[in-house]
Formats: structure tokens, sequence, C-alpha cells
């Protein structure tokens, strides 16, 4: 038995977000959102909201934004929102090849030691006058799935042919998984 990780990469992608914020916010503004329901609320005819609930939550009002002020180039920061160099236009780099690339190689993640071949989709999209998906090559979060060389790979693995998928790393997830006591629950060294 072996896990393949498939994911494409080298495109921008967010990864975190710098909230202002609101006016009037404390964590205590969350405990009063939600509210006892009556005994009626609780009871009421099969169906019918609430039934067997004991507490209804009620959104918070407060107005959480994005600080778009905050801009920062040589970090990637751009306009309050994170970059990630790389990832698949959705999902950053270390959240797809984390796994894959660190975790499952040790005991801890993967006590059965089963064996882990990654392979990375570098984004090569055509014009999008060519295909307005990206082309066979695109490697972006949905496109993928039309990607010609991993749909190759999933079928040689489908069919018992996995042995012919190489591992292929085009990112600097290494680098990055390097980072992680992947071993200690705590995590990073």
């Amino acid at each position: 038995m072996r896990i393949y990780c498939f994911y494409g990469t080298g495109i921008p992608t967010e990864r975190s977000y710098h909230y202002q914020q609101p006016s009037g916010w404390s964590p205590d503004s969350l405990k009063a959102s939600a509210h006892p329901l009556s005994a009626q609320e609780i009871s009421g005819a099969p169906g019918e909201p609430g039934k067997n609930q004991s507490f209804a939550a009620t959104p918070p009002s407060h107005d959480w934004k994005i600080q778009t002020g905050l801009h920062d180039p040589e970090s990637e920061l751009l306009s309050g929102i994170q970059m990630s160099p790389d990832g698949d236009l959705t999902v950053p780099l270390l959240s797809l090849g984390g796994l894959c690339r660190g975790g499952w190689l040790g005991k801890r993640l993967n006590p059965a030691g089963l064996k882990v071949l990654t392979r990375e989709y570098l984004h090569k999209p055509c014009s999008l006058l060519t295909d307005s998906r990206g082309g066979p090559a695109a490697s972006a979060h949905v496109d993928i799935l039309g990607n010609e060389e991993l749909l190759t790979d999933v079928l040689r693995v489908a069919t018992g042919a996995g042995d012919l998928v190489e591992e292929r790393i085009e990112s600097r997830i290494d680098q990055i998984t390097a980072q992680i006591d992947w071993e200690n629950p705590d995590g990073w060294t």
C-alpha cells in the first residue's frame, strides 16, 4: 500500500488575513450571542427549527473587516491579505504538501510506515482565448481536474501501474516542512 499526493503548485495563494477588530467587540460578546430557548421552542412540533436544542446562536452583530490599508510587498502582505508565494490559487503550499513531505514520513502520523509518493504539477496555463479553463497543463485548484498529466497518473494508480509514477517536487515544500518537528506534537522547531 502507498499514499499518493498529487496537487498543483506555482500560483500565489492567500494564506491568512489581518482583520480590524470592531469597536465594542470582546470575547464576552460571543457568549452573550447564545441564549437559552424557551420550553415551547425546545418541545415544538416535529420539523420545527429549534427542536431538541437547548441553545440558539444569534450571529454577532460585529462588523469584522480586512485591514486593506496594510501593505508590505517584501513580506507578501497585500491589502491586508498575507500571500503565500506558492499554492494552487485556493490552498497554500504547506496545506497541500505538508503532510506528504513531512508528517506522513514519520512514525507519529504514519505508524504503519506506508510509502508516500508526492508529485507536484506546476501550473502552466495556456491563453484564455485558447481554453477558458486554463488548458491541458493547468494546475489551479479546480482546473487541475483537466490536467492531462495528472489524469494519466491517476489512471496509472487506478489500474495497478502506480510504480510508473515518479516523485516530482517543483516547489520549496521540503524547505518548509524541514522547519516543523513532525514527531513532536508541539510542532515548530
